[in-house]
């Protein structure tokens, strides 16, 4: 794992990678590796349906099948509104608002992460990319890292790499309340981003950020890094392409766009 006195070197170094990618435009030099977790790298989405169904039923409402909520989900539903699916026929903003606090808390229940997994490729991706002797570091919105570190290392990619941020690690840093909403996402990605870039020493237009959601591409172009969208996450994908350098079906895609020869 990486650390705040290897910056300095790591930004050296990337200056002079020498690595390009294809993105519109052309290809580009870059230098280190900005990767998101939640579904572009994990797939969260079981997890993300348990904390509902779960919260649901302990409150004495009704479920909904999985295929359902992954149809609203990718249709861009936000979690507020699948909660007021769930809680079809009450019409009380006050249990819908403790529905969705207790649901964030179940999100993190630790049994919960068993039900993560690797979206099909990404064990290859992170190999090949970190074979480069590049930085590859993780960032994340998730809260916890003794959370996230465990879960990496079950995955067996916590070694691929160089380290991570997570929300947890610049709270005291926002001048806002932590919301799920998409302004206040897209805020505190762009802190979790500029905190890792500069932690690890990153120069910004020479840093590939991988990611699935559009508040998190539009927190990276804030900062000028080459935004590469993957299609594995939720909501409308034509928006990823407008808003991205480049838009992938998914992460496994990334070697081909990468020239990491010398």
């Amino acid at each position: 794992m990486g650390s705040l006195s290897q910056g300095k070197a790591n930004k050296e170094r990337s200056v002079e990678s020498g690595f390009k990618i294809t993105v519109k435009g052309g290809n580009r030099p870059f230098s280190a590796f900005l990767l998101d977790v939640d579904n572009t790298i994990v797939d969260v989405k079981l997890r993300d349906y348990r904390s509902f169904v779960d919260t649901a039923s302990e409150m004495g409402f009704p479920t909904m099948p999985f295929d359902r909520f992954v149809a609203l989900r990718l249709s861009g539903a936000s979690s507020r509104t699948i909660g007021a699916a769930l809680l079809a026929g009450t019409e009380d903003r006050a249990k819908l608002d403790q529905f969705l606090k207790l649901r964030h808390s179940r999100l993190d229940r630790p049994e919960l992460f068993q039900l993560d997994t690797l979206f099909p490729g990404v064990f290859d991706v992170l190999r090949q990319i970190s074979s480069t002797g590049l930085p590859v570091v993780a960032a994340t919105l998730r809260h916890d890292r003794t959370v996230l570190e465990p879960e990496l290392k079950r995955l067996e990619i916590l070694n691929f790499f160089s380290g991570f941020l997570t929300a947890g690690d610049i709270h005291r840093q926002a001048d806002r309340p932590y919301e799920p909403e998409y302004k206040t996402l897209s805020y505190y990605k762009g802190l979790v981003l500029e905190e890792a870039l500069n932690r690890y020493g990153l120069v910004p237009k020479k840093t590939v950020f991988v990611s699935d959601t559009e508040f998190d591409i539009e927190a990276g172009n804030r900062l000028g890094t080459i935004n590469i969208a993957v299609e594995t996450g939720y909501g409308d994908n034509s928006r990823l392409r407008e808003l991205a350098h480049t838009c992938l079906t998914s992460i496994a895609a990334l070697p081909e766009i990468l020239d990491t020869s010398r």
